[in-house]
């Protein structure tokens, strides 16, 4: 919709959450991490913009590199019903946002690239009033979503949406050749005594039910990769990771 923000603005801000938290001035604030990780070091994401996309960044042992920018395109279609009184108008609008990277080996060749594409879908109510018109936006089940096709040395598919919107509870998998993972969302923080859910601050990467990874999402971004996960665990996991980081910086944009 021209002139109106994008559904990767209607996602809750994090930094709502942290004005509630005397602790964010510090910068101190971390998601919560799984006991299954309590021995493992987080590693720092370096280069990676807390806001927008940046061309290129890296974790452990992975660098993520963008070809291009992201593209985000939007359409609206107005619905008409003989119900709604004539100074009223019942729109659906998809909102979406695509983007490609790599991964690069030690030596800067392209072992893995990535094609993700984010939805959003929300339906929406505008009322005329003179020359006032006020606009209610909902948010359609299932929404925001993302997927994403991976070629190269893993190949294999990530499938992630939104369980409960208004929590920013997300749940997904991916595969990757031939092996199944499991993605869900992180909402609280470590220094919160209970698990109400703050916003989107990350995700949890787990296979057999065990968490075997973690990427903190929201700010610059933490990794954290179990000592138990082997090193194909290990490739598996960055590809994981840098999809979910591409996410999240993704729902940070708007279109211009």
């Amino acid at each position: 919709m021209p002139g109106q923000p994008s559904f990767f603005l209607r996602s809750i801000a994090v930094i709502t959450a942290c004005a509630a938290f005397s602790a964010c001035a510090s910068g101190s604030l971390q998601m919560k991490v799984a006991p299954d990780l309590a021995t493992s070091t987080p590693t720092p994401v370096t280069g990676r913009s807390p806001e927008g996309w940046t061309r290129e960044f890296q974790f452990a042992n992975s660098r993520v590199r963008l070809p291009q920018s992201p593209l985000v395109w939007n359409a609206t279609s107005s619905i008409s019903t003989p119900r709604l009184p004539s100074n009223t108008e019942l729109h659906v609008a998809l909102d979406r946002a695509s983007v490609q990277f790599e991964l690069l080996s030690a030596s800067q060749a392209v072992v893995t690239t990535a094609n993700c594409l984010a939805q959003g879908r929300f339906a929406g109510v505008t009322e005329t009033r003179g020359r006032v018109t006020d606009t209610t936006d909902i948010n359609l089940p299932g929404f925001p979503r993302v997927n994403c096709d991976f070629v190269g040395t893993q190949k294999g598919t990530l499938s992630l949406r939104v369980t409960d919107y208004v929590s920013q509870r997300d749940a997904g998998d991916a595969e990757l050749n031939g092996h199944p993972w499991s993605i869900r969302s992180v909402n609280s923080l470590q220094s919160q005594s209970g698990g109400f859910p703050i916003a989107r601050l990350g995700y949890e990467i787990l296979a057999d039910g065990k968490v075997l990874a973690a990427v903190e999402t929201w700010n610059v971004g933490k990794v954290w990769i179990s000592p138990i996960a082997g090193p194909t665990q290990q490739e598996e996991i960055s590809v994981i990771a840098a999809a979910l980081l591409q996410y999240t910086s993704l729902l940070g944009m708007q279109d211009t």
